[in-house]
C-alpha cells in the first residue's frame, strides 16, 4: 500500500505538470524562490485546449487529494510549496538529486503509514470499548431484542405480514446508517432512492436481520463491529471496530430463481 500511494503521488505530480504545461497556467515571470499562487477567480476558457487543460488539472487535483486523504495530510498541506516545485521542475530551475528525492519520499510515506496505523489501532481499541458499553446499555432499552449472535434490533413498524427473504434472495430496502454518536454516514432515504442487493452480499448483521424481517417491516438494527466491518476501516467515518446503527425498511423481496 505504501508503494501504491507513493506511485500515485508521483504519477499525480507528473500528470499535474503536463496539465499545467498544456494550459500554460504556471506564471512564467516567477523567479527565485517565489511561491506560485493562483487567484480564486475562474479562468477564462477561450479555446478547447483551455477547457481541456482546466478540467484535466481539476481532475488531477482530485486524484492527488485522495492520496493526501489516505496519508491524512490534506489539512495544512502547503499547496504553494507544492506548486513551486512543479514550476521549478518545468522551468528546469530545480537542482534536486533524483535518488535523494526518491529515498526521502519513500521514507516519508513509510513513516506516515506507520503513524497512521498506530493511530488507527488506538482508535480501533477505543471503538471496541465504546461499542461494547453502548450495546450493554442498549440491550436493556424497551423493545430491544438481542439474538444469539449479539445482533440487537427494535421493531419500529410491522408490515402487512409479507414474506421473509432467504439467504439467496434479493431485497429492496430503504435505510439510514449512523454511528453510535448519531453521525449519519449513509442514507438511501436522503438520496430518495431505495437500494437493491442480495441478502448474502452485505455485512453479517444485515444478512441475519433481513431473514428475520417481513416485507413492509421497519426495524432499527444495532450491529456489533464483529457483525459489521470488524477491524477494517470502511471509510473516513466508519473506523475500525465501529458499532453501527441502521434503520431498515424492507420494501420488497425478489425470490431467487
Amino acid at each position: 500500500m505504501k508503494k501504491t500511494i507513493l506511485n500515485g503521488v508521483i504519477v499525480g505530480v507528473i500528470m499535474l505538470i503536463i496539465g499545467y504545461i498544456i494550459g500554460s497556467y504556471i506564471p512564467m515571470n516567477l523567479g527565485g524562490d517565489k511561491s506560485v499562487s493562483f487567484g480564486s477567480k475562474e479562468p477564462k476558457l477561450t479555446s478547447p485546449i483551455d477547457t481541456f487543460s482546466y478540467y484535466y488539472g481539476f481532475n488531477v487535483g482530485q486524484f492527488i487529494t485522495k492520496d493526501l486523504d489516505q496519508l491524512k495530510m490534506k489539512e495544512g498541506f502547503p499547496s504553494a510549496i507544492f506548486l513551486n516545485g512543479v514550476y521549478k521542475s518545468i522551468e528546469g530551475k530545480g537542482n534536486i538529486d533524483e535518488l535523494q528525492m526518491q529515498q526521502f519520499m519513500q521514507g516519508f510515506v513509510s513513516n506516515k503509514q506507520i503513524e497512521i496505523q498506530a493511530e488507527d489501532l488506538k482508535q480501533g481499541e477505543k471503538n471496541i470499548e465504546e461499542g461494547r458499553s453502548f450495546l450493554e446499555k442498549n440491550k436493556t432499552e424497551a423493545g430491544v431484542i438481542t439474538t444469539a449472535s449479539g445482533l440487537q434490533y427494535k421493531v419500529l413498524a410491522n408490515g402487512s405480514g409479507g414474506v421473509s427473504p432467504k439467504n439467496t434472495d434479493t431485497v429492496v430496502v430503504h435505510y439510514k446508517g449512523t454511528l453510535i454518536d448519531g453521525t449519519v454516514f449513509d442514507s438511501s432515504i436522503d438520496r430518495g432512492e431505495p437500494v437493491t442487493f442480495p441478502v448474502n452480499g452485505v455485512i453479517p448483521g444485515w444478512t441475519e436481520a433481513l431473514q428475520l424481517m417481513k416485507t413492509g417491516d421497519k426495524w432499527k438494527l444495532f450491529i456489533p463491529s464483529e457483525l459489521a466491518y470488524g477491524a477494517t476501516a470502511r471509510s473516513e467515518q466508519i473506523k475500525a471496530n465501529s458499532t453501527l446503527i441502521f434503520e431498515v425498511e424492507l420494501l420488497d423481496v425478489k425470490k431467487a430463481r
